[in-house]
């Protein structure tokens, strides 16, 4: 028995908020690069993130 998987992802655009999903992260993180964004380091937790991603689900930093 042989099995298929087929994963659609969405187009993303500049600017937009990072989706859920591993896959679908990575993709979205691919456009935000080729725009000509970049991750910066937060000064409060130390991650590296995109100017539009927060900390967290609910903004706040886990510092």
């Amino acid at each position: 028995m042989s099995r298929l998987h087929i994963l659609t992802i969405p187009d993303y655009e500049r600017g937009t908020l990072p989706p859920e999903g591993y896959l679908q992260w990575h993709a979205w993180a691919k456009v935000q690069q080729k725009a000509g964004l970049r991750q910066k380091k937060c000064p409060r937790c130390g991650l590296y993130r995109y100017p539009q991603e927060p900390c967290r689900k609910d903004g706040v930093c886990p510092k």
